[in-house]
């Protein structure tokens, strides 16, 4: 079986033999060049459309560190403590919007004990869904699960520039305690109920 892996950090899949991607790749050459089967996404920064997802649809994998429907698009640990939002990582289908394709797995977070900032929930949560992956990879490659479409809800996707003024507020960036994220989230949500009341 061959996989194309589109991320950053693809040694973290072990997925031996596997193609990787460049940045600047066209993502569907590549795919057809090296013959794939499956896609898996980790990490990615581009939005995967058109073509591709036509001719892999059903395929195409990534893996997300939030509790889906919840905290879909970029940044989703730091929106799932700045609005007090379910915490977890997910394995889905790639579709046409921006994570919400069909669940193959997800879990609630595990975070580990200790003083928690951004920084260390995030590890947290690259490990644990590196994990998730791992063990469900071969069922998903075998055909053995059952895609579910996403629950109802959740917020709106999010693009990465929407933070920077909620991030520059943070005493210190990502190693703010994540106590203190979400206490200027409940402020801030506080803040702009009032001015819509107005």
């Amino acid at each position: 079986m061959s996989v194309l892996v589109l991320s950053p950090y693809p040694e973290r899949l072990a997925l031996p033999d596997a193609t990787i991607a460049d940045e600047d790749d066209d993502v569907l050459a590549r795919a057809e060049a090296c013959g794939a089967d499956w896609i898996v996404s980790y990490g990615w920064r581009r939005i995967l459309k058109g073509a591709l997802l036509e001719r892999y649809a059903g395929r195409i994998v990534n893996l997300h560190i939030s509790y889906l429907p919840h905290n879909r698009g970029a940044d989703p640990n730091f929106w799932s403590w700045w609005e007090d939002t379910p915490k977890g990582v997910s394995v889905h289908l790639i579709d046409e919007g921006v994570d919400t394709g069909a669940i193959l797995a997800r879990e609630e977070a595990r975070f580990s004990p200790g003083p928690r900032t951004l920084a260390t929930t995030y590890e947290d949560l690259r490990a644990q869904v590196e994990a998730l992956f791992k063990r469900v990879w071969p069922d998903i490659a075998a055909g053995r699960v059952r895609p579910q479409p996403q629950p109802p809800g959740g917020p709106r996707p999010r693009r990465a520039a929407e933070k920077t003024a909620f991030f520059e507020a943070l005493p210190a960036g990502w190693d703010t305690p994540v106590e203190t994220v979400e206490a200027m989230g409940r402020t801030w949500r506080a803040d702009e109920q009032e001015r819509t009341m107005r």
